[in-house]
């Protein structure tokens, strides 16, 4: 990060600032016709051409775990699994399996870690939606004399613990009611259409991604959790 000066920032802007590149996406009561006659006096000034993100897909091949010593009273370990790609059919049914297992206070990690065994006040996982090589991350920070048991029982929740008809149902209706609540205003809304658009699904999903999580199955969930199982990459920071 020292290294970088002005004028890299300023080279990195000019190679990504290309027309091809620009969605706009726009909610509102407005007249078509004026919309576009102020796009056009905006962005018929952008450079031509487009430019082209490199693929980076680096798959998880074999289970590592690396300790890093840093200072502090807390241990902290963050474990990444291989996901599925945006345009696998499997895609929804990880998003739902992510919820059952680290989103909010009715999740697996939650009540096994926090609840049951006392480890830690917070613990999650995540599956952010990203373009080259998709992870599931799961998070818990402990006591440093408790890390290695945490570190050992996250892996059993994420990998083994059971999962039901009435998980699934719960984080079916956490994802949707977050989704449908996300786009109260029309900024959000603005910003769904634009994200699905840029991300290769449409702007379409917009409307389609609640039906999607809904067609979600149990089996569905099973399955995608058997490619968790097959390596995880951990770091756990030490004291």
């Amino acid at each position: 990060m020292e290294k970088i000066e002005r004028e890299d920032l300023i080279k990195r802007w000019q190679q990504v600032l290309k027309g091809k590149n620009i969605v706009v996406a726009v909610v509102g009561d407005m007249p078509l016709e004026e919309l576009e006659e102020r796009f056009r006096a905006v962005f018929s000034k952008l450079p031509s051409g487009e430019f082209n993100l490199r693929a980076e897909d680096k798959p998880i091949k074999e289970s590592v775990v690396e300790r890093v010593q840093r200072e502090g009273a807390q241990a902290t370990i963050l474990c990444a699994f291989e996901g599925v790609p945006l345009n696998s059919p499997d895609f929804f049914a990880l998003r739902v399996l992510n919820s059952i297992l680290g989103d909010g206070m009715t999740s697996k990690l939650f009540d096994e870690l926090r609840e049951k065994r006392g480890y830690a006040y917070a613990t999650y996982s995540m599956f952010p939606i990203r373009l080259y090589s998709p992870r599931v991350f799961a998070y818990i920070g402990t006591s440093p004399d408790k890390k290695e048991s945490a570190l050992k029982d996250l892996l059993w929740v994420v990998q083994e613990a059971e999962i039901t008809n009435e998980d699934l149902e719960l984080a079916k209706k956490k994802i949707i009611g977050g989704y449908l609540l996300d786009r109260q205003t029309r900024g959000r809304q603005a910003f769904q259409l634009g994200f699905w658009e840029v991300m290769g699904f449409g702007y379409k999903m917009d409307q389609e991604y609640v039906k999607h999580i809904e067609n979600v199955r149990l089996e569905d969930v099973l399955r995608v959790r058997e490619n968790l199982k097959k390596a995880h990459q951990c770091v756990v920071v030490e004291p």
